[in-house]
């Protein structure tokens, strides 16, 4: 993993509101982990292709991503189709 400021992380990104964010957040810091492993699970019809099923038409539907993280941990974002939010649910590292 790795740790810097919260401005350098999103200073270059060219998006004014990361920016702003990160000046006024000064006193935080952004930890990075790296994605060792995970898969995407997206709902088509069908007659999608399953390299038509990865593109952002369909990407920005039902999908379901599950990220495994460096430390060994599971995060899984669930995207309903036309809801603005996502649920987020954070798996614990199997011990053993």
């Amino acid at each position: 993993m790795k740790r810097g400021s919260l401005r350098e992380a999103f200073t270059g990104y060219g998006e004014p509101m990361l920016q702003s964010s990160a000046v006024q957040q000064e006193d935080r810091d952004v930890v990075e982990a790296r994605v060792v492993g995970g898969r995407v699970r997206v709902v088509v019809p069908p007659e999608v292709s399953d390299d038509e099923a990865l593109t952002e038409k369909w990407l920005q539907g039902v999908a379901m991503w599950e990220l495994e993280l460096e430390n060994g941990i599971t995060v899984m974002i669930m995207a309903p189709e036309g809801s603005p939010c996502i649920s987020l649910t954070v798996v614990p590292k199997e011990e053993g």
